[in-house]
Formats: C-alpha cells, sequence, structure tokens
C-alpha cells in the first residue's frame, strides 16, 4: 500500500514538475491535481468501454450529467484528501526533489509510460468498440 500512496504522489509530483517547467506559470499546483484527476477519468473511461465492449451493453438513453458527477465528486474528494489535507502535496514534492537524479529519472520514466499506457488503453478500448455492430444491441 505504500508503494501505490508513493507512487500516486510521484505521479503528482511529475505533473506538477512538467507544468511548473513554464516560467510565469500560476495555478500549478491546480493544474497538477486536474491533470492527475483526469488520468483517473481515463482510466475510469476505459474501464467503461471495456465493460461495453464485453458484454455488448449499449449506453442508456437515460445517461446524463448526474453519472458524470457521481463519478467526479469521489475522485476530487480523494485528491482534496491525499493532497490538500495538511498540505500534503509540499511534503511529497519536496521529498521527490530531494531524490538523486537517478531516481528522478526512473520515476519520471515510469509515469511517462503510465500515462502513455493509459491514453494508448482508451484509444485501444475505443477501437474495439468500433469493431461491434451496435444496431444488433439496441
Amino acid at each position: 500500500m505504500k508503494t501505490l500512496k508513493t507512487g500516486y504522489a510521484y505521479l503528482f509530483c511529475f505533473f506538477y514538475n512538467s507544468v511548473n517547467k513554464v516560467k510565469g506559470n500560476i495555478l500549478v499546483q491546480f493544474k497538477a491535481l486536474f491533470m492527475v484527476a483526469g488520468l483517473e477519468m481515463i482510466l475510469i473511461g476505459t474501464l467503461f468501454t471495456y465493460y461495453m465492449d464485453i458484454y455488448k451493453v449499449v449506453i442508456p438513453q437515460h445517461f446524463n450529467k448526474s453519472y458524470l458527477l457521481i463519478i467526479a465528486l469521489p475522485i476530487a474528494g480523494l485528491k482534496l484528501w491525499f493532497f490538500e489535507r495538511n498540505e500534503n502535496w509540499k511534503a511529497y514534492l519536496s521529498e521527490f526533489n530531494a531524490l538523486p537524479e537517478q531516481r528522478q529519472k526512473k520515476w519520471n520514466l515510469i509515469m511517462r509510460a503510465i500515462v502513455f499506457f493509459a491514453i494508448a488503453n482508451l484509444i485501444f478500448s475505443f477501437y474495439l468498440m468500433s469493431q461491434i455492430d451496435w444496431k444488433q444491441y439496441r
């Protein structure tokens, strides 16, 4: 569990350092949290599309914004609890920046791979959805 928590914190640090490279950038912390939440939404969307692919379930007609709110609120709550409580993000950031450069490069590579595979997985799940003849399931 500690490794998962550490990886989650390093993911935030990776996005924070990526956004912070631009001089004069404001709201860096908010943007990094938004990017972590966006990556989680991509993973949830991937799971949803795989579920639709496997069980051949059509999106319900009554699917509306309230379902997105039901998904987004726990993600936002988790971000606030994990990072904003006692301003934990500052401790995570200083811990990450205190690591030797070789280890930072290793974590950056791992985080880039996670982001790449999450996006590639979403694209692949949409490709699988496009191969199904949905007319027969309506």
